[in-house]
């Protein structure tokens, strides 16, 4: 019977030292992960643009007019200068349309595939500046929903 007890203690003590190693080995781990953690936070909070300290933010805030200022110009030729979109540094577009204000959904289908291709316009322009030697843009089915006048307009803008 004392045989019997030494062996269970003696089974027991090896369980607790692996046990003990267990634990040294996961607050190693945990350490590990919280550092991993705070460089996470770190990153997350210097790429967030909504955070006006971020590197994001800082990039947004010089491409935004950029981008605003030829999505004008596109604008000027496709609507005659009878609509303004402005996007702030959060991507929230302001749409005024022959004086009045509009939300996106407010405008008909047409108008809204007009003022799509106009972005899509201005996103490519802002493309060619940083790219040389880019001119070709694949666009699928963009005259749907638009009116014919419209159509010989964006041709001319196309070619």
């Amino acid at each position: 019977m004392l045989e019997t007890a030494m062996n269970t203690f003696t089974k027991l003590e090896k369980e607790i030292e692996i046990n003990n190693k267990n634990i040294v080995e996961l607050e190693i781990k945990q350490s590990e992960l919280s550092k991993k953690k705070e460089m996470l936070k770190f990153w997350i909070n210097l790429l967030d643009f909504r955070n006006e300290n971020s590197i994001k933010q800082h990039v947004i805030s010089k491409v935004i007019p950029v981008f605003n200022t030829m999505l004008q110009q596109n604008l000027d030729f496709i609507y005659n200068g009878t609509m303004l979109v402005v996007f702030d540094s959060i991507f929230n577009e302001s749409i005024i349309y022959e004086d009045q204000e509009y939300e996106y959904e407010e405008l008909s289908t047409g108008e809204r595939m007009k003022l799509n291709m106009a972005i899509n316009l201005s996103i490519f322009d802002m493309a060619r500046i940083n790219l040389s030697g880019s001119n070709i843009m694949f666009l699928d089915e963009i005259f749907v929903n638009i009116d014919s006048p419209s159509i010989k307009l964006l041709n001319l803008k196309l070619s």
